[in-house]
């Protein structure tokens, strides 16, 4: 078998060598500098990294191979040249266990990305791709700040630095949830003029624009004064797949979440350290996409202690949800986001997003995104 797949990851070379007549050169990922996040492993500039997928079965060919053992399938794709390895954790159709990523990770010093199926009105990335050496990351905007027009040229500029997904706020005079720079994008973003349907109208585009899932944050006086499902409404028809509503508890939120189940969209609901297991498990019943889990107490912004404590709540977290884990307030650079691999699946960055535009002006935000992975 190991001959054999050999000769087949020769052949996926050859095959990546083709596209050399296009001007990117071909690689297989041998002389690639070794990267610490399956991201960087494949995203090397004017380089193309050969991925080995490992799988047991297939829904349309069945078993492939009884018995296999995925650390020694992934050293020959270590030594075959691969970049990275994806695998296929799920039983049901590719014969997976997830308890073969630990090991396969401890066996080879390759990136590994885990794939599975997720399916969710929120498709993190092509099904949601993410596993031990991967995490996606999600930014923050204030549409309207510094204006409607330089919103969307952040976006666009996140989008190319490689974001994976975004929540675009829609600015409200009290975002009680909000630290200083966020509360200050908010009050000028009002100031000049950034009107709930413009800030619709504004994120319709960016929808058609741009290939990523994109996100409503607000808060909820927004959606009673323009009425819950008539704004539901108005965000599935703009192409949007899911909301953020921080201070609206699920209990006063029946019509919210009718609403958001009628146009399947994802409601995210938050977690905190302060939360209990048993309304853990409540919420994560209701949400759908991700659990977005607050680092710490308090508002966005203020520095957050990535510590062992910060790595037992996250651990509490996991245990009690089946959804993907964000988590947001005080990550502020790529420690941060490396702190949070193998602990959470999204490291959302907010607050210095936005103070990078207001200190540096808008074209510093591809340096600083490009340099949080």
């Amino acid at each position: 078998m190991h001959s054999r797949l050999v000769e087949i990851l020769a052949e996926k070379q050859r095959e990546v060598a083709k596209l050399k007549t296009s001007g990117i050169p071909a690689n297989g990922g041998n002389d690639l500098s070794r990267s610490y996040n399956f991201r960087g492993a494949i995203s090397v500039p004017n380089r193309i990294g050969l991925i080995a997928e490992i799988k047991f079965a297939s829904p349309s060919a069945g078993t492939i191979r009884k018995e296999a053992d995925p650390i020694s399938i992934g050293r020959v794709c270590e030594g075959g040249g691969a970049a990275a390895v994806s695998l296929l954790t799920d039983k049901r159709f590719f014969g997976g266990d997830l308890d073969q990523l630990p090991r396969l990770k401890r066996a080879i010093s390759l990136p590994i990305l885990r794939k599975d199926f997720i399916i969710d009105a929120i498709q993190l990335r092509e099904s949601f791709l993410f596993g031990a050496d991967a995490i996606l990351l999600m930014t923050h905007i204030v549409r309207g700040y510094p204006s409607l027009e330089d919103s969307f040229r952040i976006v666009e500029t996140m989008v190319d630095s490689g974001v994976d997904l975004m929540e675009l706020q829609i600015p409200f005079s009290e975002p009680i949830a909000d630290g200083p720079v966020i509360a200050r994008a908010n009050q000028r973003a009002l100031e000049r003029g950034a009107t709930v349907e413009a800030c619709l109208n504004l994120a319709e585009r960016i929808v058609r624009e741009f290939d990523i899932p994109f996100l409503i944050m607000t808060y909820y006086n927004i959606l009673s004064c323009y009425g819950v499902h008539d704004f539901i409404s108005a965000i599935a028809g703009r192409g949007l797949q899911g909301a953020i509503v921080p201070d609206l508890p699920p209990e006063e939120g029946h019509d919210y979440l009718e609403a958001m189940q009628i146009h399947d969209l994802a409601p995210i609901l938050i977690f905190s350290p302060a939360t209990s297991d048993r309304r853990m498990k409540y919420l994560d019943s209701l949400g759908r996409g991700f659990i977005y889990c607050v680092a710490r107490k308090g508002v966005t912004g203020a520095d957050t202690n990535f510590s062992t404590k910060l790595s037992s709540y996250l651990v509490r977290c996991r245990k009690a949800s089946h959804l993907p884990l964000a988590v947001g307030f005080g990550i502020k650079n790529r420690a941060n986001v490396d702190f949070l691999r193998g602990k959470a699946d999204i490291a959302v960055i907010g607050t210095e997003t936005i103070r990078t535009v207001e200190e540096q002006g808008v074209a510093a935000v591809r340096g600083f995104i490009r340099g949080l992975r």
